[in-house]
């Protein structure tokens, strides 16, 4: 059958047939592509839209100026740590035509998963790119989008343009009520010139993947998950239509996993508990348990969670207590090591408690990474 979507068109042409994105291993969604002669990979995984929907909404309710700060500072650190990690294409590294045909292929990309439709104008003498956005993950829904529509576009655009003064705004949203969204970022004298207020942070570093993070990320054959999301989307459980990922009619989104460490540090120094981080991610866990008859239902937790990309997972009950393995987890350098995987804890929480009728709380964890990879152990 012909595809008739153009972007899911464009999506199986240029990136699933050529295995750019590798979705059919289950615990892991990998980007991979070639740098220099060798093999560079990147381990990402997908998050649900409605955790950074509430979340933004819950943030800026509680801290206003300090959560709207916090927010955009872990989307632009994180779009800055990506770009770098992906190889994006530098200004001062191409020739005009080739940056620019760079540009055209990642708001492709981007596109593919995060949006409808986004079409963009550069005016590259300025470094300013603007864009208008149709159903852009999150801010279309709650009219706000400080970590990915503004702080993410601002990180990826900075590094490419080698500007770390740059910023991102939306002038408007369709989240508020707006045909579309529509975004600019460039440096920041540009808009000190127009006097349009922004977020700022130049704070921002790149992360290169070293021999370490290859091998804790290498695809490894799982011990436990059956299934991947190339599976569940050829099975049905999961859909791809015009650019949008669904599981039971919610939207879920690709990143790299420094993004989930990134955010985890940036709302501690506003919320050291990280407790609204936590109950978003438990909130939506539960709520998608509802309508799905599972009679095995710890299998299809484990399984939800390997095939979006968060390791090879178990779920085991000793003494009336809970413990969820999760061998091959995320792993990104030191980040790790400080995390308290609040979103993983949350989801696996959220969708535990909604199976059983009754709440439990993975809150204690423990890490081993004597076998070449992160093996996490999350206890209720």
């Amino acid at each position: 059958m012909a595809v008739k979507d153009v972007v899911v068109s464009w999506f199986i042409k240029n990136i699933f047939i050529p295995k750019i994105n590798v979705w059919d291993n289950p615990g892991f969604i990998i980007t991979r592509f070639t740098d220099k002669g060798k093999e560079i990979y990147i381990r990402e995984a997908f998050v649900p839209e409605d955790i950074l929907i509430n979340l933004e909404k819950e943030i800026y309710k509680k801290y206003k100026k300090r959560g709207r700060q916090a927010l955009y500072s872990a989307g632009k650190k994180f779009g800055y740590a990506y770009a770098s990690s992906s190889k994006f294409t530098k200004i001062n590294e191409e020739s005009k035509r080739n940056f620019i045909n760079f540009v055209d292929f990642t708001i492709n990309y981007i596109a593919c998963t995060w949006a409808r439709k986004m079409e963009h104008e550069l005016d590259l003498s300025n470094k300013k790119l603007t864009f208008q956005l149709y159903d852009i993950i999150v801010c279309s829904k709650n009219g706000l989008g400080y970590i990915m529509t503004e702080g993410g576009t601002a990180g990826l655009w900075s590094f490419m343009v080698d500007d770390k003064s740059v910023e991102a705004t939306q002038l408007k949203c369709q989240g508020n009520g707006y045909k579309n969204c529509s975004l600019i970022t460039a440096p920041y004298k540009y808009f000190k010139g127009k006097k349009i207020d922004v977020l700022r942070e130049e704070n921002v570093f790149p992360f290169k993947p070293d021999n370490k993070y290859l091998i804790f990320n290498r695809i490894k054959k799982s011990e436990y998950s059956s299934n991947s999301l190339k599976s569940l989307l050829d099975s049905n459980i999961f859909s791809y239509k015009e650019g949008r990922l669904e599981f039971n009619k919610k939207r879920l989104f690709d990143f790299g996993c420094s993004f989930i460490y990134i955010l985890e540090e940036e709302l501690s120094k506003i919320e050291r508990s990280n407790k609204t981080l936590f109950n978003v991610s438990f909130n939506f866990g539960k709520k998608i348990t509802k309508n799905i008859k599972e009679k095995d239902f710890l299998k299809f937790v484990c399984d939800f969670l390997s095939a979006l990309g968060w390791g090879d997972n178990l779920i085991l009950k000793k003494k009336g207590k809970y413990i969820l393995i999760s061998k091959m987890h995320p792993w990104v350098n030191n980040s790790t090591d400080k995390s308290n995987f609040i979103i993983f804890k949350g989801i696996a929480s959220g969708l535990l408690s909604g199976f059983l009728k009754k709440n439990v709380l993975f809150k204690k964890h423990q890490i081993n990474t004597d076998n070449n990879s992160l093996d996490l152990v999350i206890r209720s």
